[in-house]
C-alpha cells in the first residue's frame, strides 16, 4: 500500500511539475491544523460523471497555506477513449476538529465547457484516514450538481517540503 501510494505521489507530482501548485490559505486553530500536517495521498471518484482522479496536498506543522495538485481525468468517450488529466487548484482549506473542508478554483467542466465551482469536506477517521465528498455546480447556467466521493491517507509527516 506504502509502495502504491509512492508510485501515485510521484505520478501526481510528476504531472504537475510544469506548473507548481500555488498555494492555498488554509484557516483553524493550531491544534486542529497539528492534526492534519503532512503529505497526504488519495482519490477521488464520481459515479454519475465518470470523473476520477487522484490528489495530493502537503500541510507543514503551523503553515498557514498548504500545497495540493488534484489531477482530474474525464469520462471517456468514442472520440476520447483515453482522455489527458486535467490539474484542478485547491483556492482554500478550513480544518476545525476532525474535519476540513475547502474550494477549489472554478475550471470549466471538461464535456461542457460551462465554469464550475466545487466544493469538498472530509472527515478524519479513527484510523487515520480522511474521507468525504464533493459537490460542483454550474456557475452561469442552472445545472444539476455533480458529486462524489474522495478519500485520502498519510503517507509523511512534517515536515514537508512544497510542490
Amino acid at each position: 500500500m506504502i509502495r502504491l501510494a509512492a508510485v501515485l505521489v510521484l505520478a501526481v507530482a510528476s504531472a504537475a511539475a510544469a506548473q507548481p501548485a500555488p498555494p492555498a490559505p488554509v484557516d483553524g486553530d493550531p491544534a486542529a491544523l497539528d492534526r492534519f500536517a503532512g503529505e497526504w495521498v488519495g482519490s477521488y471518484a464520481s459515479s454519475g460523471t465518470g470523473r476520477h482522479g487522484s490528489l495530493v496536498f502537503r500541510l507543514a506543522a503551523g503553515a498557514d497555506s498548504a500545497r495540493a495538485v488534484v489531477l482530474m481525468t474525464p469520462r471517456s468517450t468514442e472520440t476520447d477513449p483515453a482522455p489527458t488529466a486535467v490539474p484542478l487548484v485547491v483556492r482554500h482549506i478550513e480544518v476545525a476538529g476532525e474535519s476540513l473542508r475547502g474550494t477549489l478554483a472554478r475550471y470549466d467542466d471538461p464535456e461542457w465547457e460551462l465554469p464550475l465551482d466545487t466544493s469538498f469536506g472530509a472527515t478524519l477517521t479513527d484510523d487515520g484516514r480522511l474521507e468525504g465528498a464533493f459537490r460542483a455546480a454550474g456557475v452561469q447556467v442552472d445545472t444539476v450538481p455533480q458529486v462524489g466521493q474522495w478519500w485520502a491517507t498519510r503517507v509523511a509527516d512534517p515536515p514537508v517540503a512544497d510542490l
